[in-house]
Parts: C-alpha cells; sequence; structure tokens
C-alpha cells in the first residue's frame, strides 16, 4: 500500500472519529480578544467559514491561570479536528461547538484557532486552538 492511499484511507477512518459538529466564523477584525469583565471572546463573530463535523480533544492539562484586575482567567488548551477538505481557516478563526455526542459540556464553547498544523500525510486538520474563562 503506497503512503498516499494509506492517507486517504486514514482520513476516511478519522472522520468517523467527529462525531461534535462546530461552526468557524471569520471577524473581519481579525484575531479576537478575551473581554477581561466576562472571560469571553469580544466581538462579532463574523462570517462562516465552515459548518459541520468536528472533533473536540484536549490534548492534555496544559491550562493557564492569570489575574486581572478583578478575578482570575483560565486558559484552556484544545485541539480541534476537522475534514481536511476544510482548507480556508486562519489563525484568529472562532470555533463554536454546536453540538457533542459523548460530551454535552462542549456545547456553546468558543475557541480562537492559534494555530492551523498541517504535513502532507495527515489524516485531518488539526487547529490548535484556545478558550478563556474566568
Amino acid at each position: 500500500m503506497s503512503a498516499t492511499t494509506a492517507a486517504l484511507r486514514g482520513r476516511i477512518a478519522a472522520e468517523k472519529l467527529m462525531t461534535d459538529t462546530c461552526t468557524i466564523t471569520r471577524s473581519a477584525a481579525g484575531i479576537p480578544t478575551v473581554n477581561e469583565a466576562t472571560g469571553q471572546l469580544a466581538g462579532q463573530p463574523g462570517s462562516t467559514v465552515y459548518a459541520g463535523n468536528c472533533r473536540v480533544r484536549s490534548p492534555n492539562l496544559r491550562v493557564k491561570q492569570f489575574e486581572t484586575e478583578d478575578r482570575a482567567v483560565t486558559v484552556q488548551q484544545y485541539v480541534v479536528s476537522v475534514p481536511m477538505a476544510v482548507g480556508n481557516l486562519a489563525i484568529g478563526d472562532v470555533v463554536s461547538i454546536t453540538a457533542s455526542v459523548l460530551d454535552s459540556g462542549l456545547v456553546g464553547r468558543d475557541l480562537w484557532i492559534v494555530d492551523i498544523l498541517g504535513g502532507s500525510q495527515t489524516t485531518a486538520r488539526r487547529l490548535s486552538c484556545r478558550e478563556a474563562a474566568s
């Protein structure tokens, strides 16, 4: 079996693991900021660049905490996988989790893309994302 054939088969298998759904939007304002009063992403969502299946993972316990003037903010890291056919993504796009079969606690979370991981033989487009919460 060639590397290409193996990668294409792997992409089919990876998509079967994408049991969550999300909407990815791009703001004309660029990279979002965190509203320090609420801990939520600030600004208007913008235009939709993808809506469909995804897989959400928390790769490890890389949680960062910092203090603002009046409260503590926690930043959690996630990896969101979408099909390889989704190619029009950018750093700063916002991933909104709209449904999750196995973890209803993910629904309603807004994550922003901080890196787009790639490779010629990868099985899914992996998005390094962050979420801030107070």
